[in-house]
């Protein structure tokens, strides 16, 4: 019977590692634009948009321009994301800029890098976003590999006009910070009993 508790303890335990190396969406809790335009109210075309969810739903953002960002000059820009804590980052999901008053406002190609401490940063991805639609996109995502709390993506170029902008940006991460002291905590209990058991 014990030994049945312990196999059933020890599953448990696996499904819990699992879980905790399972990716997990990170919201960045701050975003600072090198431009934004937000010249017609509070949150119009602010650098805030890319992290609050506006137009976002099932994945899909919509083509309302209120909620996206937008430069005030220049096709290149950068975008400074807090993520509140460190993390192993696995993934970027980016949605492009996607008001059909003009498409080719989209960024086009990036780089991104990271950073722990927001000062030095290094380089871990260049990529290139499509252009969007206008209706309901899906976002592009990018595997990454990097240990962060500060994510820079810097824009070069967008797919033409005046400015440059995007919809929306999250990350995935594993595990979670808190993810790995519960886990291990865990199997000590699980070893201090069978411990205790033996004796």
């Amino acid at each position: 019977m014990f030994r049945m508790f312990v196999s059933s303890v020890i599953v448990a335990t696996a499904i819990a590692a699992a879980s905790a190396a399972s990716a997990t969406v990170i919201t960045p809790v701050g975003v600072t634009a090198s431009s934004e335009w937000g010249i017609w109210g509070p949150t119009h075309y602010r650098g805030i948009n890319v992290i609050n969810g506006s137009g976002l739903e099932a994945g899909l953002h919509d083509g309302d321009f209120n909620n996206m960002w937008l430069t005030w000059e220049g096709t290149s820009a950068t975008l400074d994301f807090d993520l509140g804590a460190d993390y192993q980052l696995t993934g970027i999901n980016i949605w492009n800029y996607n008001s059909d008053i003009e498409l080719e406002r989209g960024a086009q190609d990036f780089v991104l890098s990271v950073s722990l401490d927001g000062v030095g940063y290094s380089q871990i991805l260049a990529g290139s976003l499509s252009m969007g639609t206008g209706g309901l996109i899906p976002a592009e995502s990018f595997a990454l590999d990097g240990l962060a709390r500060y994510v820079r993506l810097d824009i070069l170029n967008n797919h033409g006009g005046a400015w440059v902008g995007l919809s929306e940006v999250n990350f995935t991460a594993v595990p979670e910070p808190a993810a790995l002291p519960l886990l291990g905590a865990g199997v000590g209990l699980l070893g201090l009993s069978l411990r205790r058991r033996r004796a």
